[in-house]
């Protein structure tokens, strides 16, 4: 006599869980010390590549450049569009920043807001 052998099937609604890598946001500073003809175009050189630069890059979302031409890299709170950079970095609009030089950046790395930038939980590893 033969017995059948039940097999018994599971099914299961689980979805695998597919890991997306998330697109980083990526914008640049520029900033030149002077309005001067030569600096004027260095700025614009600067904007130039770094749009380019980053619109390439498939696992980038590029978010606008960010400039202060014409402007001293030793007072963060007078360049209006660093502040305005560093405020959408603590509010998570921005992962990475692109900077020439840390001198275009900030002059001082002891200023309060480039402290924070570094520093913070929120935004550490976003200047490159």
């Amino acid at each position: 006599m033969l017995t059948a052998k039940a097999t018994k099937i599971v099914l299961s609604s689980a979805v695998p869980t597919i890991n997306i890598p998330k697109k980083e946001i990526v914008t640049a500073y520029a900033r030149v010390s002077t309005l001067s003809t030569e600096q004027a175009e260095s700025q614009e050189r600067q904007e130039a590549y770094y749009t380019e630069y980053i619109k390439r890059r498939s696992d980038w979302t590029y978010r606008d450049i960010y400039a202060d031409p014409g402007l001293s890299g030793t007072r963060a709170e007078k360049r209006p569009n660093f502040m305005r950079m560093i405020e959408d970095c603590r509010q998570g609009l921005i992962n990475r920043i692109l900077v020439k030089s840390l001198s275009r950046f900030a002059r001082k790395r002891t200023n309060h807001n480039v402290q924070t930038l570094f520093y913070s939980n929120k935004a550490r590893g976003l200047v490159s």
